[in-house]
């Protein structure tokens, strides 16, 4: 016979395995975008990575690299996402609720999209999970038994790792004193005792201290350069994101938790969202668990009201401890549909067998099992039937790097605004087959100090002019101060330019909004090269048709194969169809009227959507190579995809002219 601890123990393994099992099948095995490519490249040179420096998740993430390369530091987010599911359902436990509610709550967090979508490629946020859940286990164990000794010490334990790799676990703790408050005020506790958990609290802190060992050495990466006191207290704080807290325009908090609630509709089930408020109510008419409900619900609304009013465009993963919440009170509700249809079948059988006579417990456990059956496919079903993000194919980082870098001639400075970008750059540039002799400029940091004075060997004076910058932002906050750093950032990386360019060093530029062209940046001006753009001198044309997307580019097949493809993969076939329709206008000014029909067919099969190559497309049609029925058929196309404005009108009135035309001719 199974004891009941080591049951629950059980079905979390199996719970956790099975969700490792999925996540891993999908987890990418090559460079992720935006902060996962950071975090590859400080695990891969033990790095410093922005704010707050990570080390806890970095010890762990330098030994899956050491094991397994990229893909192993991208599957240790499964493993934690997969080790996330394990304590939720443990946490569930530990709040009282029954062992098929807990099962329901671990199976319903599995497979929310946002954890997926983390435990899918290398991110913090899966490790920073795993310690919420077992704050809340820890702190729901200690409000429960008579003696919270050691529930007490491990908790504090985990709240100290969690400030040694996220500091928003400093949020969780309003649930975790309401959720162990009787362990807190059953008895004071003595000065000694207090000492004790502060000192195990610490314990993990120390952890930060390598941080600043780290960056003595100067690694590749090393943001922020917290080699001396004041500056590593500036990074593990988080001070240069500070102004985005509280910084948006009126009304921004609002718009931002509103976008939250049609998350959440989107995302759960329907099914999932009733047991969460059938949860909420069942722990309010109970009055010795309503320090329960206390609990869940200041983890859903603290964590998720700092998410609300973080001003920063990937938020998404700063709602899920308020996921989690919802899911633990799902859980409950499962729980109390349970015990109604237990209590109801008990009932039922009871009169059918008499008076005398008992429930077979057989029976009970047939329509429990069936109840739980059927709560786990109304919650699991209708996320399961919604596509779920798989990268385990998508390289589309490495492959928009490796171009960039094949493009810019040896002994270029490459200045990126994607950040993605040049982390990737400086990744790719240093493995053994990577292009060499490129020097790659991350031009949102210039702003910084720390940065220019990294660069100084690119441009001496960077570090004094940066300065200058840095005392002039004094006394501006919130949305003004990040609108200086990014006109600041602009202004240093002209300056950069023009003076490396002055001295005969090839100088290219990248941008994040890849959409629109560029003519100049800062004054300078630029000539277009599809993916990226090279300062243009006096005598260049101003526009030159754009090489990028020749059959030389091995990996467009990709994009243009006609599978499903991640939202990343979308993002870089929108930059190379954006790219191939400039370079196709350069070629009708060039006459190579040819080439111009390839490029826009090319950035069609890119991006079917893209209106603007459907008009350029008609319009070479019907100006040039005189096809007015297929021009007819591209403007028609365009017409379904732009919004209205001035442009639509003029060619819909070249539409209505031009089918008019074709009915004179073929009455």
């Amino acid at each position: 016979m199974i004891s009941g601890r080591r049951l629950d123990g059980v079905l979390a393994f199996v719970l956790g395995a099975g969700a490792l099992t999925a996540y891993a099948a999908r987890t990418a095995r090559d460079l992720g975008w935006v902060d996962s490519v950071e975090l590859t490249l400080a695990a891969a040179s033990l790095g410093i990575p922005h704010p707050t420096g990570y080390p806890l998740y970095l010890l762990c993430a330098r030994i899956a690299f050491v094991a397994g390369g990229i893909a192993g530091v991208n599957l240790l987010s499964a493993g934690f996402g997969a080790a996330a599911v394990s304590v939720t359902y443990l946490a569930v436990r530990a709040l009282g609720t029954g062992r098929w509610g807990a099962v329901v709550a671990g199976s319903a967090f599995a497979i929310h999209p946002e954890l997926i979508r983390q435990a899918t490629v290398a991110e913090v946020y899966t490790l920073h999970l795993v310690l919420v859940g077992l704050a809340v286990l820890f702190s729901a164990r200690a409000g429960r038994v008579a003696s919270a000794g050691r529930d007490g010490l491990l908790l504090a334990y985990v709240v100290g790792l969690g400030v040694a790799h996220h500091l928003t676990i400093l949020f969780v703790l309003p649930a975790v004193v309401a959720l162990g408050y009787p362990a807190w005020a059953r008895r004071p506790r003595s000065p000694g005792e207090w000492a004790l958990l502060a000192g195990i609290a610490g314990l993990p802190l120390t952890l930060y201290a390598g941080l600043a060992i780290r960056s003595g050495f100067d690694p590749t990466l090393d943001l922020g350069d917290p080699e001396t006191p004041g500056r590593l207290f500036a990074h593990v704080t988080g001070r240069q994101f500070g102004y985005r807290m509280l910084s948006g325009e009126p009304g921004y908090f609002v718009t931002e938790l509103a976008a939250w609630a049609r998350r959440i509709e989107q995302e759960w089930a329907v099914l999932l969202l009733a047991l969460a408020a059938l949860g909420t109510a069942a722990l309010l008419v109970r009055q010795d668990r309503r320090r329960t409900l206390a609990g869940l619900g200041l983890l859903a609304v603290v964590t998720g009201g700092h998410a609300a009013a973080y001003r920063i465009p990937d938020k998404e993963p700063y709602f899920l401890p308020a996921y989690l919440a919802c899911a633990l009170l799902a859980g409950e509700g499962a729980e109390a549909v349970l015990g109604w249809i237990r209590a109801r079948w008990a009932g039922r059988a009871h009169r059918r067998s008499g008076a005398t006579g008992g429930v077979p417990a057989a029976r009970t456990a047939v329509v429990t099992s069936a109840a739980v059956a059927l709560l786990l496919l109304g919650v699991v079903v209708p996320a399961v039937t919604r596509p779920a993000v798989d990268r385990h194919a998508d390289r589309s980082l490495r492959d928009l790097a490796l171009e960039v870098l094949r493009r810019a001639p040896a002994g270029s400075l490459i200045l990126a605004d994607d950040t993605s970008l040049a982390f990737a750059l400086d990744y790719v540039a240093q493995e053994p087959a990577g292009p060499r002799g490129r020097t790659t400029v991350a031009t949102y940091f210039l702003p910084l100090e720390w940065y220019a004075r990294a660069q100084a060997a690119i441009d001496p004076d960077l570090p004094a002019r940066a300065g200058q910058m840095a005392e002039a932002r004094q006394g501006l906050h919130g949305r003004a101060l990040g609108d200086r750093l990014a006109s600041d950032a602009r202004q240093l990386a002209a300056q950069l330019a023009r003076s490396n360019h002055a001295q005969g060093q090839p100088v290219r530029f990248t941008f994040h909004d890849f959409g629109r062209e560029y003519p100049a940046f800062e004054g300078l001006p630029l000539a277009d090269l599809g993916l990226a753009y090279a300062l243009r001198t006096a005598g260049d044309s101003a526009r030159a048709p754009a090489p990028t997307l020749d059959p030389e580019f091995a990996c467009l097949a990709t994009y243009t194969s006609g599978r499903a493809l991640t939202r990343e993969e979308r993002s870089l076939s929108k930059r190379l169809a954006a790219a191939a329709n400039r370079a196709g206008i350069a070629r009708v000014e060039a006459r190579d009227l040819g080439g111009a029909e390839a490029e826009f067919d090319r950035a069609l099969a890119l991006d079917s959507l893209f209106a603007q190559a459907w008009l350029n497309r008609g319009l070479l049609r019907a100006d040039y190579l005189r096809q007015p029925a297929a021009a007819l058929a591209d403007w028609r196309r365009y017409l379904a995809l732009a919004e209205a404005g001035r442009e639509q009108a003029a060619v819909q009135a070249r539409v209505s002219a031009l089918a008019a035309d074709s009915a004179r001719a073929h009455p």
